[in-house]
């Protein structure tokens, strides 16, 4: 019930947010992020806030008293009317995976195929790797992913079911196949013969 769901910045001091994901939170106001006591130069660089839920005040991101966000290259879908963001800010689904296993020592939301967030974002901060760490390059392709994940994960095709096979059914296929063996064997015995 409370504000913030996955960020609540209480400061009067510089802040800044960069590289990061922030998804699937919830709070009474600004379910991802929210920014209060009229933060001083709040920046967000190459962020996705995306997916969260709130009672109010904005499901990604949220603030009071109203504040500007300062950056470039992000992608948050729903803004409270207490924050403003930087003009090129992308305001669409950023096509993440469900939180998973991608490699590195901590599970990440990587991004689908045909992301908007892919090679729209910028490593300003002069990373390394992206947050899996050592094998990870922070920026492949043209330009660094907008977000926390860098490049995209085909996700797997789903598991087939196959119809549950009864002892009787097997047992009628293995008589039909000795059946059509035994033919088989009788009818080579005669050309031989």
């Amino acid at each position: 019930n409370g504000t913030g769901g996955g960020i609540d910045i209480r400061t009067f001091t510089n802040a800044s947010i960069r590289n990061s994901t922030i998804t699937a939170n919830h709070a009474g106001a600004g379910g991802g992020v929210y920014l209060r006591g009229a933060p001083q130069g709040f920046v967000l660089q190459s962020t996705v806030i995306s997916g969260n839920v709130a009672g109010a005040g904005g499901a990604d991101a949220g603030a009071s008293p109203p504040t500007p966000l300062l950056g470039a290259n992000n992608l948050v879908t729903a803004v409270g009317a207490g924050a403003t963001l930087p003009a090129d800010t992308l305001r669409v689904d950023p096509l993440l995976q469900p939180l998973a296993d991608n490699g590195g020592p901590t599970r990440t939301h990587a991004l689908l195929q045909g992301s908007p967030a892919i090679d729209a974002g910028n490593n300003l901060a002069g990373l390394a790797t992206d947050q899996r760490g050592a094998g990870f390059p922070r920026v492949v392709g043209a330009t660094a992913d907008i977000g926390a994940f860098e490049g995209f994960v085909v996700p797997r095709a789903p598991p087939v079911a196959l119809p549950a096979t009864s002892r009787l059914t097997l047992s009628a296929l293995w008589a039909l196949l000795a059946a059509i063996g035994a033919v088989v064997l009788r009818r080579r015995r005669c050309a031989v013969s």
